[in-house]
């Protein structure tokens, strides 16, 4: 986790993630 949050396209990444959850 800590990695993803470094890093701000990870970020980005989940972020996403959690959109598509959001469809579900």
């Amino acid at each position: 986790m800590a990695i993803e949050i470094n890093n701000p396209r990870a970020g980005q990444y989940l972020e996403q993630n959690l959109i598509q959850l959001r469809k579900f």
